[in-house]
């Protein structure tokens, strides 16, 4: 398997949309610069919606632990099944 995003050239961005205000694209274009810097996506320790600790640290955004990934973090109102 071959796992890359941002980082590696592996995923490119359409050109924003007429709707997309200022402030949208400020915040998409901060966001891929991040991604671009290997910027931590999940800084731990971080609970599921249900109140358990699911990420106990800060893991890179390639580490296959976050491919085991089965809950929806604090705040996402939902469920998985």
């Amino acid at each position: 398997m071959t796992s890359g995003g941002y980082e590696a050239d592996m995923v490119q961005n359409s050109p924003f949309g007429a709707g997309a205000s200022p402030e949208a694209r400020a915040a998409a274009t901060a966001a891929i610069a991040d991604l671009k810097a290997k910027k931590p996506i999940y800084a731990g320790p971080l609970k599921d919606n249900k109140g358990t600790v699911v990420i106990t640290k800060t893991y890179d955004n390639l580490d296959p632990f976050l491919d085991q990934m089965n809950y929806l973090l604090e705040g996402v109102v939902g469920s998985i099944t």
